[in-house]
């Protein structure tokens, strides 16, 4: 699960947004492929003098593979994921009314994990869409820790 914001160039809203993607690992020899299902949900950026509120939904399902490397404490991990990615997008504009536009393209994320002790991480990912209208390349970092009890 994550969460964060979008800037984009131009504009001084923003899209706040909330993602959820669950997998499981299957070991292959030294790799883990992990077959993947995720969605997603957006808002904004909204043009509060032009009334105009935008929602954005997403659903993708694939499979990602990584080769974990353990340097001591330190766990490297290239990875790789190719998913299907539906996305519709709601603009509500006030007198006119709701409008919907959808959209399904293939997803390459191309990603390098580094896993301190289990519990600290840390993913730099390049994310290259294909066969839709949107291919614009664009590079994410994502940070995760655990706080949980292990499992013994």
């Amino acid at each position: 699960m994550a969460g964060g914001q979008v800037s984009y160039d131009g504009l001084d809203e923003k899209t706040t947004f909330g993602l959820a993607e669950l997998g499981v690992q299957i070991p292959v020899g030294r790799a883990q492929l992990c077959p993947v299902a995720g969605g997603y949900f957006g808002a904004g950026p909204d043009d509060d003098a032009a009334g105009l509120k935008i929602t954005s939904r997403a659903a993708s399902a694939g499979a990602a593979l990584g080769f974990p490397i353990t340097l001591g404490p330190l766990t490297v991990i290239p990875n790789t994921a190719i998913k299907y990615e539906y996305l519709s997008v709601e603009f509500d504009e006030e007198g006119v009314g709701p409008a919907t536009e959808t959209s399904n393209s293939g997803v390459l994320d191309l990603g390098l994990g580094l896993v301190l002790g289990d519990r600290i991480g840390l993913q730099p990912l390049l994310h290259i869409p294909f066969g839709g209208e949107d291919e614009e390349i664009s590079f994410g970092v994502f940070f995760s820790a655990s706080f949980g009890w292990r499992a013994r």
